[in-house]
Formats: C-alpha cells, sequence, structure tokens
C-alpha cells in the first residue's frame, strides 16, 4: 500500500492498487481515514466514512433508467451475495461447457 500522507493530506492510490487491496482500503476508511482513488494521476473518487456529508440525495441520479447510474445501490440488500456467487462458480465449473472465471 501506499505511504502515509501528512495528516491533511488524503492518501491518493492508484487504481489498480485501490482494487489489489481493497479490504485493506475499506479497513482505514471503516477507522475514519479517507482514500482519494486516481487514475493516470487524476482523481476518480473519495473511498471516505459512510455518514461523512454524502448520502442518497447527493449522489447523481440518471434523467432515464439506464447506463451504470441505473445499478447504484442494485445489489445493496443481497446479503449472500458472495456465496451465492461461489455457487454459481462451483456449478460452472462442474458443468465443463465453458471455462469458469479465474478468481485466484
Amino acid at each position: 500500500m501506499s505511504e502515509q500522507p501528512k495528516m491533511s493530506e488524503i492518501p491518493e492510490v492508484p487504481v489498480a492498487e485501490f482494487k489489489r487491496n481493497f479490504h485493506a482500503y475499506a479497513a482505514q476508511v471503516l477507522s475514519g481515514q479517507r482514500v482519494r482513488v486516481v487514475r493516470h494521476g487524476k482523481a476518480v473518487g473519495d473511498f471516505v466514512p459512510a455518514g461523512s456529508g454524502l448520502s442518497a440525495s447527493t449522489l447523481p441520479v440518471a434523467s432515464e433508467p439506464g447506463g451504470l447510474l441505473a445499478l447504484v445501490g442494485l445489489f445493496a440488500d443481497w446479503e449472500d451475495i458472495d456465496s451465492d456467487i461461489d455457487d454459481i462458480i462451483r456449478s460452472r465449473r462442474r458443468a465443463g461447457r465453458r471455462p469458469a472465471p479465474n478468481l485466484d
């Protein structure tokens, strides 16, 4: 993970590193820290603790259904998503008709 910044700065993390170490960054955010995700040196977004001023009312809203914004919150209530995805992958591996994704 990247070096710790000065207290007043938000650490900037490249997208690839953020994806690779998501759980570690999530733990940092749960402890109250903020992380800025960057792509090619430009800020993509900030990963901040819940309740830090952002709410559903401040998020962008699509003018028409569709696009990526239509997916916001779609899986929020799916508590067993990890085990369900694991079941799907196991089933595809057993079927043998097409290769299952390699998530290792």
